[in-house]
């Protein structure tokens, strides 16, 4: 074949797969995987009009059709060029929706284990389009109680970010060893408890230990140990305060001081402290060595399980902290019915079924658990989530009760460390947002106040 009979097919190559990014882009991520009203939600999060979602999700799904057909890619790129600087723009500055900490650890992760399904990523409660104020966090190893979250801070603490992984091979340099690696915690944090909740469930008590730390956040160093009737010492490193474990780990350590935290005794160093991957090496990794519990990531329903976490992770776990710390009213409104749009069809998923994916326990239903038994008594309240309790939702009430009666889960549960947490000073907080609710259904006049 002739160069010059490349160029054809090169150009028939370049448009199907422009074609069909841009579908997969539009159509089936924002109106399928997403959704639309979740998608929007997002673009309001930004300080974007919500509405905007839709024309974005349009000029994708007709750019993509028009590649496909055999449109010219010169006269397609008039309608997608548009689409590619806008979401350039809302993306990079202001970091995705779903990432964590202001990075999605997903792809590193997913390396490290071979390729393997990762996990959803945790949003973060103080990420995009949320109050822009100063924060408590550490620049260059030095703790502040005023640090304004800048493009190059947050490009630091991507770079700060600890991303190990405790393999049971040994491979990853933090081998699966009993006793080797301890967990500091707080129970008021749904994403702490989420780790809380595997230890516990795969048998692991013997094997990590633990440190809790104090739910009252507004002091000056944010996370502290003490040996109150609310936290315990830190028992491996005999630190006072998070932000001091975290400068052990990293002396030049930038970024956010967060739970929960996996710390390698051998190594005197943090392997990692984002929660879904914390979660998923205890259940696969150090639970192969250790573990005397259930496979809460069972080979025959990880797609499904990995398919739950992309829907509840972002719309449920992080949908609650979108709603609650929304710094305009257009961004707590697509919130907080985004909130209550995925907590409906949760419900119908749950109608005669026990579990998520079925009858079985997994890890998806612990992720759930965790923001679920928080809802009535902090979200719907401090967080203004409250356009319904969860108790008027029969089937996601009587899922959680199930849940909890579960043989170790209650003693995971501290609803006392949750509240004082949730109602602890959350400068985030926009107290100028009017809640959505609740809704009341006055109906008719009774007939006894008729009378």
């Amino acid at each position: 074949m002739r160069d010059q009979d490349l160029v054809p097919h090169a150009a028939l190559a370049l448009r199907l797969g422009l074609g069909v990014m841009f579908l997969a882009h539009g159509p089936w991520l924002k109106g399928v995987v997403y959704t639309l009203p979740g998608t929007a939600a997002f673009f309001a999060s930004v300080g974007l009009p919500g509405p905007l979602a839709y024309v974005v999700f349009a000029a994708e799904a007709i750019g993509g059709l028009l590649l496909i057909a055999g449109v010219q890619v010169r006269l397609a790129s008039l309608v997608l060029l548009p689409v590619l600087l806008g979401a350039t723009w809302v993306h990079w500055p202001n970091g995705w929706l779903f990432t964590n900490e202001g990075g999605d650890r997903r792809a590193g992760a997913a390396r490290r284990r071979g390729g393997r399904a990762p996990a959803a990523a945790r949003p973060a409660a103080a990420g995009a389009g949320l109050r822009r104020r100063p924060m408590k966090a550490m620049l260059d190893g030095t703790w502040r109680t005023d640090l304004q979250p800048t493009p190059e801070w947050r490009a630091a603490a991507e770079r700060a970010r600890f991303t190990g992984w405790v393999s049971a091979d040994g491979s990853s340099g933090f081998a699966a060893e009993r006793g080797r690696y301890h967990l500091y915690v707080s129970y008021a944090c749904p994403f702490a408890h989420r780790t809380l909740l595997a230890r516990r469930l795969v048998g692991l008590e013997e094997t990590i230990s633990l440190s809790v730390l104090d739910p009252d956040w507004s002091g000056p160093d944010g996370w502290v140990f003490n040996d109150g009737p609310m936290a315990t010492p830190d028992h491996v490193n005999g630190c006072a305060t998070l932000p001091e474990v975290y400068r052990l780990a990293n002396p030049g350590f930038t970024g956010k001081v967060t739970v929960p935290v996996l710390w390698d005794r051998a190594r005197g160093t943090i392997v990692n402290n984002e929660s879904a991957e914390i979660m998923r090496m205890l259940e696969t990794e150090v639970g192969a060595v250790g573990g005397t519990g259930i496979d809460l990531y069972p080979e025959p329903l990880r797609a499904e399980i990995d398919r739950l976490n992309a829907f509840v992770g972002p719309r449920v776990n992080g949908g609650v902290y979108r709603a609650g710390f929304a710094a305009t009213q257009e961004a707590y409104d697509a919130a907080v019915l985004d909130l209550f749009a995925a907590l409906d069809v949760l419900e119908e998923q749950l109608s005669g079924r026990q579990c998520l994916a079925g009858e079985r326990l997994t890890e998806a239903d612990l992720r759930l658990f965790a923001t679920l038994i928080r809802f009535d008594v902090a979200y719907y309240g401090a967080l203004r989530c409250n356009l319904r309790r969860l108790v008027d939702y029969p089937n996601l009430w009587a899922y959680t009760q199930r849940l909890y009666h579960l043989p170790g889960v209650a003693e995971t549960v501290r609803l006392d460390h949750v509240k004082r947490h949730y109602w602890d000073d959350h400068a985030m907080i926009n107290r100028r947002i009017v809640p959505i609710g609740p809704s009341l259904d006055l109906g008719k006049l009774p007939p006894a106040a008729a009378a």
